[in-house]
């Protein structure tokens, strides 16, 4: 073991070296740039090191081939961090090249703020260079070596040749470099191939959104949860025919916290929670999102509220929600394990852990406890809500029942959570809760969710205010829900392309082409569905 560690004690400082250099342009930006902030992700750092072990082993050509690559990847994603603010989406990569004139042209006005990047990147590629070829003979040659690197930067493209692009969207707390692997490697073998939703749509079809202010009085409070998964049909507070929901069947007994059913904006998370936090609606209209004008989190700074958005998932969820209007985030990446192990009481938690009864405060609590395997939402207190036998052999029946006890768990915190809420100014405030999406639970023979139909976007819209009037009794939409939050914070949404009482349920991948619903509402407050529309044939066939 020793010999081992002396023969290649170069290489193992080269790996640490190469891992330092391939990080110090994150920690730079963190330092300059107050909106950007990176979860620190020991893996993702022993990963550069054993990676910068073997490509210094892999000789000069492929050293050369790979710090090349990396460099062009990291040009461009720091230096969109740098001026867009977050990274780079693979479905923007492409518009570097298509677009380049305007990129030079923008870069150079914009010297002053971003033109620290290239040569901050130039030097730390630069100094691992001087240090490969000052030292070259120290690195030793294996062809295994070079077999690892290679087998290495294979793992994203091929991961990209199966899954979808929501799995390389980019999350703002990841490293740059993580970032731009995922990004390339799905770009390079998927995207570039693809229409992005931007050049189908026609110049002018959509008009902006505009916000204005109402002078209208603001509550202190405004705690949104924000669930996964889940689905009113379930929900006995709902009409659901199975007792799931006994702790908000006693709240919904007060009239000031009512219950509706309501519909997402899309079948996905990484879709839906972008068109709920930039209160989107029409397909394929991505500028609410790319300019935030309508961003809850964005309304609530500049409405003087603090913002928090507390997770029990991953980073990836703060994909385009507005990252750098929240001042407190917590996902997996940088919460406590042993946190973690108490699923979402560990929100509650994580709650009394902030001063909560100064200032105002709009808080954002993302579940999970009805994402399947739902068993393992609840296996931390599978005595209280092992409620709904398990044992049957039959899927439909096995998933049915423990989804059913995963909500009997959502019920008892959300209880949790509003009595908290409660305890802090006697109930003052608003209080409400959504989810990303439904879930289909063997309807049709059909299950989880990514499928565009109606029943997979019903979704609960619970809605507490003690001084508000009651809302109005009807079947909500993740676009007037976002629009009520508008006039919470003390704004109004204009919408030139709003059209009364029509609405849309989008597809899976908001940036290619996409199925969505057209959806109405009917006389009596409920909604029904058209055919399923394709972007390109509804732009053909509603060109202005």
């Amino acid at each position: 073991m020793f010999i081992w560690l002396k023969k290649f004690k170069p290489n193992l400082l080269f790996g640490c070296l190469f891992a330092f250099f391939m990080l110090l342009p994150d920690f730079v930006m963190e330092q300059v740039r107050t909106f950007v902030h990176y979860n620190f992700d020991a893996a993702f750092v022993f990963a550069l090191i054993v990676f910068g072990f073997f490509l210094s082993l892999g000789g000069k050509t492929l050293f050369c081939l790979v710090m090349l690559s990396l460099l062009v990847m990291q040009l461009i994603q720091v230096n969109h961090i740098a001026y867009f603010g977050q990274p780079i989406n693979p479905t923007d990569i492409s518009k570097v090249y298509k677009e380049f004139g305007e990129v030079v042209e923008t870069g150079k006005a914009s010297l002053r703020s971003v033109g620290f990047v290239t040569p901050m990147l130039l030097a730390c590629f630069g100094a691992l260079f001087f240090v490969f070829f000052k030292y070259r003979r120290l690195w030793g040659f294996s062809w295994l070596a070079v077999l690892a690197v290679v087998v290495a930067l294979g793992v994203k493209p091929e991961r990209a040749a199966r899954k979808s692009l929501k799995h390389f969207l980019p999350a703002e707390p990841r490293y740059s470099l993580h970032n731009s692997l995922n990004a390339f490697s799905y770009f390079i073998v998927k995207e570039r191939l693809t229409d992005n939703v931007e050049d189908m749509i026609p110049a002018g079809f959509y008009k902006p959104y505009t916000v204005s202010e109402t002078g209208r009085e603001t509550p202190r409070l405004v705690f949104l949860i924000m669930g996964e998964s889940t689905a009113s049909d379930e929900m006995h507070v709902l009409g659901g025919k199975e007792k799931t929901t006994p702790k908000l069947d006693e709240l919904v007994e007060n009239p000031k916290f009512q219950a509706f059913r309501a519909y997402a904006g899309a079948v996905s998370t990484h879709a839906a929670l972008p068109i709920f936090f930039n209160v989107m609606r029409e397909p394929g209209n991505l500028a609410p999102i790319k300019d935030k004008t309508a961003n809850l989190f964005r309304l609530a700074k500049q409405s003087g509220y603090a913002t928090h958005f507390l997770s029990v998932q991953d980073a990836k969820q703060t994909h385009e929600i507005g990252m750098h209007f929240i001042d407190d985030v917590v996902t997996t990446e940088n919460i406590d394990d042993s946190c973690l192990i108490k699923h979402e009481d560990c929100l509650l938690d994580l709650l009394k852990q902030r001063d909560m009864t100064q200032g105002k405060h709009f808080v954002v609590l993302n579940f999970r406890n009805t994402h399947s395997p739902y068993e393992k939402n609840y296996s931390h207190r599978k005595g209280e809500f092992s409620v709904f036998p398990t044992t049957s052999k039959k899927r439909t029946k096995y998933q049915q029942n423990t989804y059913r006890n995963a909500m009997l768990y959502l019920d008892s915190v959300t209880a949790d959570l509003f009595g908290y809420f409660k305890s802090l100014d006697g109930g003052k405030g608003v209080f409400a809760m959504t989810s990303d999406h439904g879930q289909l639970l063997g309807q049709n023979g059909l299950f989880g969710h990514n499928i565009v139909r109606l029943d997979v976007a019903a979704v609960p819209f619970l809605f507490y205010s003690d001084a508000l009037p009651p809302l109005e009794r009807k079947a909500w939409t993740h676009y007037e829900i976002g629009k009520l939050f508008v006039s919470l914070f003390g704004y109004d949404l204009n919408n030139p392309n709003e059209q009364a009482n029509s609405f849309f349920i989008h597809g899976n991948n908001l940036y290619e082409e996409y199925a969505f619903l057209n959806i109405l509402r009917q006389p009596d407050g409920t909604m029904k569905a058209g055919d399923i529309q394709f972007l390109k044939q509804y732009f053909q066939g509603n060109q202005k």
